[in-house]
């Protein structure tokens, strides 16, 4: 009996080539890559991974740790609750604000502090000059952490310090408003100095944005609680988001956690009104502590 075909009959006259198994496999192998890219990939390799441990070993010699993530990822790259959490930096934080859906102190994420002295800061502004929180008795000040490449939570906390400080009208010459640099890849005085005109901060007369050696950087950020990672395949910067105010006597009294909204596509983003709200929060602690009697 003959086999049923399987396929269309062949026409009459032509030829069957007998196929083998070795040419069934060549015809479905990928063509061959020239050896000079294997040579490029390989050098291209080599010189990543060497760029990312000499980065890596970098960062841990001074402290400061690295991380990788995922360039797929659709989630927030980090999210923080306060300043000793898990660094939170460029991402969302604590989640979304909702005008009228809390208390300002609930909304401002506010922690009140045992009023235990500021640990001292001493950096360079971003005019190059020497910084010393002492410079600044007498004054309330509104301390920040922020990075000199920051793309995400850092500009929506620029607006609201920039608010916060028209709010305060005249009073405003008694209280100071001071970043403290958390971009361990871009610590120059032309780094912040340059970021504080981008934000629209260097047009401030009470504005110091201070940076240093990462060493000095890496002092700061440990006496605050602030946690700063780098990736060492992206390089992106992820920071803790954090803001402490101090009283007239360099006393901590308050801290407040800033955070931004992140959508499944990284895009952040904050609703004017939580901008307004933020910063007329900041500026009412502020007048609060003014009145605070100073101590020798």
């Amino acid at each position: 009996m003959t086999a049923p075909s399987t396929g269309d009959p062949l026409p009459a006259g032509h030829a069957v080539e007998h196929v083998t198994v070795e040419r069934v496999v060549d015809a479905v192998r990928p063509p061959r890559v020239p050896r000079r890219v294997w040579t490029w990939a390989g050098a291209a390799i080599v010189v990543l991974g060497v760029g990312g441990a000499l980065l890596e070993h970098t960062l841990d010699a001074h402290g400061v740790p690295a991380f990788s993530v995922s360039t797929s990822a659709t989630t927030p790259l980090s999210a923080s609750s306060g300043p000793t959490s898990a660094p939170a930096g460029s991402a969302a934080s604590s989640g979304s604000r909702v005008p009228g859906g809390s208390s300002e102190a609930q909304f401002m994420g506010i922690v009140h502090l045992d009023g235990g002295a500021a640990p001292p800061l001493l950096l360079t502004d971003q005019a190059g000059a020497p910084f010393s929180l002492a410079q600044l008795r007498g004054k309330v000040v509104v301390l920040a952490f922020l990075g000199s490449d920051c793309q995400t939570v850092c500009p929506v906390l620029a607006k609201e310090i920039l608010l916060a400080d028209s709010l305060l009208g005249p009073m405003s010459t008694r209280v100071a408003f001071v970043g403290v640099n958390t971009d361990p890849l871009a610590t120059s005085m032309a780094a912040v100095s340059r970021r504080s005109v981008e934000l629209g901060l260097g047009a401030m007369g009470n504005w110091y944005f201070l940076t240093g050696t990462l060493a000095e950087l890496d002092h700061a950020w440990t006496r605050y609680g602030v946690t700063v990672d780098v990736s060492t395949t992206t390089h992106r910067v992820a920071h803790t988001d954090v803001v402490y105010l101090l009283d007239a006597s360099g006393r901590e009294r308050l801290r407040a956690t800033p955070s931004v909204d992140e959508s499944r596509t990284g895009r952040v983003s904050l609703p004017e009104a939580s901008v307004r709200r933020f910063a007329a929060g900041l500026a009412s602690y502020a007048r609060a502590l003014l009145a605070v009697p100073t101590s020798r």
